[in-house]
């Protein structure tokens, strides 16, 4: 990491978590549960700078071993995994599975982050949706990882606002949607045509 050598970095990351997998040894599953802990923290510095980092994050946050690591030891690691998901690759289904995991543990951890997904998935709040943006961009530039996807993540947000929003509308005003997207009309026009095609969206 210092050598900032990102790929042998993740390599080194892949061989550390079957290494702390395959361990059967005396020290058990709180050991375990440890050293998952503080792989994923650690991990956080090759994750954000590999440039297949953030896919690799959530294949192995969301899986069932490091989920119950995060569920059960640190909760605020839910940040990264939910930015991962926005700015990543849209897998639909692990979107579910993580905002399920945000409810089941709000109790215990909640930032703009994951209340921006629970008014979008769960609330089909648009209006809060989108004041949680501005809570998200104040979030994203205090934090030393999620700095630099800033603007990656809000451009990935909105695009999450405006196709949920028109998978359960049948008309759409643009003007109104512009507002709701804080843009400028023409800009807010170029930038739903350009997203009803790279989203194969029914215009």
């Amino acid at each position: 990491m210092l050598m900032q050598s990102w790929e042998v970095a993740m390599e080194d990351v892949n061989r550390l978590k079957e290494m702390i997998d395959g361990r059967n040894d005396a020290g058990g599953a709180l050991t375990q549960l440890q050293q998952r802990t503080w792989l994923m923290h650690w991990g956080l510095f090759v994750f954000f700078n590999h440039p297949q980092g953030r896919g690799e994050l959530v294949d192995l946050f969301l899986s069932e071993r490091y989920l119950n690591a995060i569920t059960t030891n640190c909760p605020h690691m839910l940040r990264y995994l939910c930015v991962a998901a926005i700015t990543g690759k849209r897998r639909r289904n692990e979107l579910s599975d993580l905002v399920k995991v945000i409810q089941s543990c709000k109790y215990m951890y909640s930032d703009p982050v994951t209340q921006f997904l629970e008014c979008l998935y769960v609330d089909f709040d648009f209006d809060a949706a989108q004041g949680k943006l501005w809570e998200c961009e104040r979030m994203l530039a205090m934090d030393f990882f999620l700095i630099g996807c800033q603007d990656e993540f809000l451009d990935s947000a909105r695009h999450f606002i405006f196709e949920t929003y028109c998978r359960i509308h049948q008309t759409i005003d643009t003007k109104m949607l512009a507002e709701k997207l804080s843009m400028d009309l023409e800009a807010a026009e170029k930038w739903i045509a350009n997203l009803i095609r790279n989203a194969q969206l029914d215009a």
